[in-house]
């Protein structure tokens, strides 16, 4: 399909009364397309497509009649009632009103979610610090409980060692002890005889 220039131009000159556009820069920005493209189809160097016709129409606000800008109607407008001079101005303020008040709200939503994750952090780091307080309180009272254990193990090898030695000192006791009490049941019976008295090899006998 190929829309007739003169229709393309006073659509073009239409959007440009209503304040939809001013140059053929916007025209081509809103369409998206270039400009070079406006130019060579204003200037009937080029063939419309379809798709160009559509772009024209949704650029135009939707303010015209479809198969007028095919040419294949007389009806310019889909409405012909001047009630909304601008109606695409008027659909572009609500759509960016909508658009700041939709990214508001979404800013906002990161805003606290940055101050959770900020309190959240804080809370970390003061329970961080807590922690590492508990750990050194812990370190120091495990150093002093190590200390009074080597103490406590000296104290009990002492006590071991007086221990062992009075140990020994009993069995020398309990060995003389006994040497002195064979000796005392020799001497008792006789067949020990006292030093000085080699000569005298009687028995000695008890006093009656």
């Amino acid at each position: 399909m190929r829309l007739r220039n003169n229709n393309f131009a006073a659509a073009f000159d239409e959007m440009k009364r209503r304040g939809i556009v001013k140059t053929q820069k916007e025209l081509a920005h809103k369409m998206g397309v270039s400009e070079d493209t406006i130019t060579r189809i204003l200037k009937d160097r080029t063939e419309v497509t379809e798709d160009a016709i559509t772009k024209l129409q949704t650029a135009s606000g939707c303010i015209f009649n479809l198969q007028w800008l095919r040419g294949e109607s007389d009806k310019m407008f889909l409405d012909t009632s001047e009630k909304n001079p601008q109606p695409s101005a008027q659909i572009d303020a609500d759509f960016y009103h909508d658009a700041l008040k939709l990214n508001a709200k979404v800013i906002e939503d990161m805003r606290k979610d940055l101050e959770y994750f900020k309190s959240s952090l804080l809370d970390k780091d003061s329970t961080i610090q807590e922690n590492n307080e508990q750990v050194i309180t812990m370190r120091t009272q495990l150093v002093k409980l190590q200390t009074e254990l080597d103490h406590i193990k000296n104290t009990l090898a002492a006590v071991r060692k007086n221990y062992d030695r009075q140990v020994d000192d009993l069995a020398q006791r309990d060995a003389t002890i006994k040497l002195l009490q064979a000796q005392l049941a020799r001497y008792s019976s006789g067949t020990t005889f006292p030093q000085g008295v080699a000569d005298d090899r009687s028995p000695i006998t008890p006093d009656k």
